[in-house]
């Protein structure tokens, strides 16, 4: 990120990828009109799928996208060399950026897995997550939900708090409730 510093804009970009999850088309046709303050959403238009759907920001997009406000001019967030046109493509800024950085291999796109990653890692439920990232079929969130060692754990520790003391109550009232045909003949039943 130090090395964007010098690109403000890339910088913008960056952040809100990694923030949002959306993709670089997305972004780089955003118009002021799609940013709304008031509900703390950015509405994503023209996309991959075809609908339009509207993200949260956090408060790192919107403290970007105010100070990208004061200084921006026209209608869109990234303008484009040409008048009333947006930026294109970042790739060639990307990349410069990244070989600053002593980065190797890494693809804009990459940001994207970066934000379905941490936000499946941290819990966030994977139905939100493709609703934020716009995927039509859960199973495409599924490649971005890589379970870490610290995910993992996380997982048995909230169903840990979230059973608490019943698992003693089950274990006391077990042979009472085996015989009584709810969860089989045997423990393993």
């Amino acid at each position: 990120m130090a090395v964007l510093e010098s690109t403000p804009h890339l910088r913008t970009i960056v952040i809100l990828a990694l923030n949002t999850g959306m993709r670089r088309g997305e972004i780089l046709r955003l118009r002021w009109e799609h940013i709304d303050f008031y509900s703390n959403e950015i509405k994503a238009t023209h996309t991959k799928t075809h609908r339009d759907r509207f993200i949260p920001m956090n408060a790192r997009v919107r403290e970007e996208l105010l100070q990208l406000r004061q200084t921006s001019e026209g209608d869109h967030l990234f303008p484009g060399r040409k008048q009333g046109c947006t930026l294109t493509d970042v790739k060639t800024a990307f990349n410069a950026g990244c070989r600053k950085a002593g980065i190797v291999g890494f693809r804009f796109h990459d940001l994207r897995h970066t934000f379905g990653t941490r936000a499946a890692d941290s819990g966030v439920a994977l139905n939100a997550v493709a609703a934020v990232m716009g995927h039509a079929d859960i199973h495409t969130t599924m490649r971005y939900a890589h379970a870490t060692d610290e995910g993992r754990r996380r997982a048995v520790e909230a169903v840990e708090r979230q059973v608490g003391n019943s698992g003693s109550v089950l274990v006391k009232n077990w042979p009472k409730v085996a015989s009584a045909g709810h969860l089989g003949d045997t423990i393993d039943g």
